[in-house]
């Protein structure tokens, strides 16, 4: 009760910044220029962004991912010693406390780690995915680990024909027999070899992220073509580094179901809030309706126009 009163008497003397970010609206009393401006007129539900002092404990703390995570069902505390502190409370309030870091140097902490947060706290479970579009309405997403190639392939496969639908993350849910994804928000983020791979973005558009740590991996925005809406997903490819040859391959239904888990977005929040029976309903029911598919591209080659190539073949073609 006292966060909410506090952040009303907060809203009542600042100026107030709304996004959307998974198509949840986001009130912040800082600029925030990773995510789209809000499309819609209702402000309940909203998640509060706010720069304060954050707790030094929480209240029901779960085991410890490490020192510098610690979390309940209701409140996150994470830290980047000498950089940032982020606070999370009830899927509605985000407090970021900096020390010897600008601001706009270490905001991916908050994309990233706060926003999956106030995400959990509020019941759902974000994917680590990419997608593009497969038509107007439909996408294709698709899943890797960090490195991978995941943002990579999302790449090549615009310089195809098929339009960016979100980079990193999406939340996802089955309706009428169908599964929807909701994208993250407009920026597409990639190593410096990531970016010498493709040409889609040039260097005048590179925005630095992580100062510092992560010096060489940069942030494209793409906000003029951005949705915020829900769109149907008709499939989902996942990369892995294979040998000498390309290959893609039809995956099973529980194939699909530990790739799924694998794929959970800070899935370390599963079972710390205790989450696991919502994560496998919602996986069950993601691998019970849609298309999956392994493809695997050769360690040590650089083949992502080729691979990007053979998956509009062999998946994208054959969707839509």
């Amino acid at each position: 009760m006292l966060n909410q009163i506090n952040t009303r008497n907060s809203m009542a003397q600042t100026k107030i910044y709304e996004y959307s970010a998974f198509g949840i609206l986001i009130q912040s009393e800082i600029l925030l220029p990773a995510l789209s401006k809000k499309t819609t007129d209702s402000d309940q539900n909203a998640i509060y962004i706010k720069i304060g002092k954050v707790p030094e404990n929480i209240k029901n703390e779960a085991p410890s991912l490490n020192k510098n995570i610690c979390f309940s069902k209701t409140e996150f505390l994470f830290q980047v010693p000498e950089k940032i502190k982020i606070y999370v409370s009830n899927g509605s309030l985000v407090i970021l406390e900096t020390f010897n870091s600008r601001l706009d140097d270490v905001l991916l902490y908050f994309y990233s780690n706060g926003l999956a947060a106030a995400l959990y706290q509020r019941g759902v479970i974000p994917f680590h995915v990419s997608g593009v579009f497969l038509n107007k309405n439909k996408v294709l997403l698709i899943a890797a680990k960090s490195g991978t190639g995941k943002s990579t392939t999302a790449i090549n496969l615009q310089e195809k024909g098929y339009p960016v639908f979100t980079d990193d993350t999406a939340i996802l849910h089955k309706k009428d027999n169908k599964v929807f994804a909701t994208a993250s928000y407009p920026m597409i983020r990639l190593w410096q070899k990531s970016f010498e791979n493709q040409n889609l973005f040039d260097h005048n558009q590179k925005q630095r992220l992580l100062q510092d740590v992560e010096f060489n991996k940069y942030g494209f925005s793409f906000h003029n073509d951005f949705s915020q809406k829900e769109h149907e997903v008709l499939g989902i490819v996942f990369i892995e580094i294979g040998e000498e040859d390309i290959e893609i391959n039809t995956l099973s239904k529980i194939e699909v179901t530990q790739q799924l888990i694998n794929n959970t977005y800070r899935k370390y929040l599963v079972k710390g809030m205790q989450m696991e029976e919502t994560q496998f309903r919602l996986i069950s029911e993601i691998a019970n309706t849609i298309p999956a598919y392994m493809a695997k591209r050769p360690i040590n080659k650089e083949t992502f126009g080729t691979f990007a190539g053979q998956i509009v073949s062999e998946i994208c073609k054959k969707l839509v």
